[in-house]
């Protein structure tokens, strides 16, 4: 029975004075009101509190944010002085700050003790006046409110609020508003520290990852010179070729792994001249019709030896078609138009340009204009002309930039290599 209902039955029997009655049931709900206003203040506090701290971690993904924000939140609303997260595991670990927050000086026992203190009691603990006299001695510290941190039923650190800014101390209420923030705060914390771990390992495989990409790279590089040169071709021809085959496909709009494959391909279009028996391959004057038939064979030995190595496989049929001609009258395979890899189709004309543009024992290198007639002239038989048109639409300026570039990087690995031979011979 309320307080209300006892005075309204005192009043019927009792009969004493009606408004005096009336005073005090009005003094007893005034009262009532009071404290279910500040019950109702105290809760809607919690709630604001709660939802904010959700929204901060919603938003990021790394502890120190995470941390910083709701600290923000948490000591503006529970009236402490200073508030940090620290990250622990085990008794005899040092605390490591979670956020930008800096321990007071003198405070780091302290805080050490009562947060396996609280871990101990499963809850928040509060220190105030005389119970501060059972605690490590701390500098400054005139109350403090420690609450364990646990996320995926293990103790991840502890949250701590020193020096209740009002008179009393830290209350049981505090310490409920507090225990309901860290079970929230300390899953959003583990959660982003094993996102940050992933991302870090993420950032470690694909670093090993690139360098044995470029270690790949380097060894290809390596063979397709020693390939240009035992075959007497232009040094650099390789080098060339592939990056005026990657800067057509460019200019085609493609990108990523489909550049790759045509980079590569490119690379080790000749790979197959390593079975051609040096009779054939360096014979000076012109072949007979049975020693082409096996020169021939080069397209698709080459094949063969890539085609079944995991990071070239899609490579392999630019090296064995990158003799097909447009109209079909190539080989090894007589296609025709788009039934040529792309990659081949670009190759083509690619290899074309610099084998015309480049000075060989036979002839001098013809000029760009020259060669961008001869090109134009076989679109539509010997080369695809939708290539065709991309190269004209590369500046004259690139290709000149490209071939300076690879000279200069065969004139430093010269320079090393030579440098390598006085040093060893020292």
């Amino acid at each position: 029975m309320s307080t209300a209902q006892t005075l309204l039955r005192q009043m019927a029997g009792l009969g004493p004075e009606p408004e005096a009655l009336a005073r005090e049931l009005a003094a007893c709900y005034e009262s009532q009101l009071e404290q279910m206003t500040s019950h109702l203040g105290q809760m809607y506090e919690e709630l604001m509190l709660l939802y904010g701290v959700g929204d901060d971690v919603a938003a990021t993904l790394h502890p120190d944010t995470i941390a910083d924000q709701a600290l923000d939140r948490i000591v503006d609303l529970m009236d402490a002085e200073l508030g940090f997260v620290v990250h622990v595991t085990e008794p005899d670990q040092p605390l490591e700050i979670v956020g930008s927050a800096v321990l007071p000086a003198g405070a780091a026992v302290l805080t050490h003790w009562a947060t396996w203190q609280a871990v101990k009691r499963d809850r928040a603990l509060i220190l105030n006046g005389d119970l501060l006299v059972e605690a490590p001695p701390s500098n400054g510290v005139t109350s403090l409110l420690s609450c364990p941190l646990r996320a995926r039923g293990s103790v991840i650190g502890a949250l701590h609020l020193l020096n209740k800014t009002v008179p009393g101390g830290f209350t049981t209420v505090d310490q409920s508003l507090l225990q309901a923030v860290a079970t929230q705060l300390g899953t959003a914390i583990e959660n982003a520290r094993l996102f940050e771990a992933e991302q870090d390992h993420a950032r470690r495989v694909t670093a090993a990852l690139d360098e044995l990409q470029s270690t790949y790279d380097e060894t290809l590089k390596a063979l397709s010179s020693a390939l240009d040169l035992r075959d007497n071709e232009t040094e650099g021809h390789a080098q060339r070729v592939t990056r005026y085959a990657a800067r057509i496909a460019e200019a085609m709009g493609y990108s990523g792994a489909l550049l790759v494959e045509i980079e590569r391909g490119a690379l080790l279009h000749d790979m197959g001249k390593i079975g051609i028996p040096d009779g054939i391959l360096l014979k000076p004057g012109r072949l007979t019709e049975d020693e082409w038939v096996i020169m021939r064979t080069h397209a698709e030995l080459g094949y063969t030896m890539l085609r079944n190595i995991g990071f070239l496989e899609r490579s392999a049929p630019i090296v064995r078609h990158h003799h097909e001609r447009f109209d079909g009258t190539g080989y090894p395979s007589a296609l025709a138009a788009e039934q040529i890899p792309i990659g081949a189709r670009i190759f083509a004309v690619a290899d074309t340009f610099d084998a015309m543009t480049s000075d060989r024992p036979y002839r001098k290198a013809l000029g760009y204009e020259e060669s961008c007639e001869e090109i134009l002239r076989c679109a539509g038989s010997q080369f695809d002309p939708a290539v065709v048109e991309a190269f004209q639409h590369v500046s004259p300026d690139a290709w000149s930039i490209i071939r300076a570039v690879v000279e200069r990087e065969i004139e430093a690995k010269r320079a090393a290599a030579a440098a390598a031979d006085r040093a060893e011979n020292l």
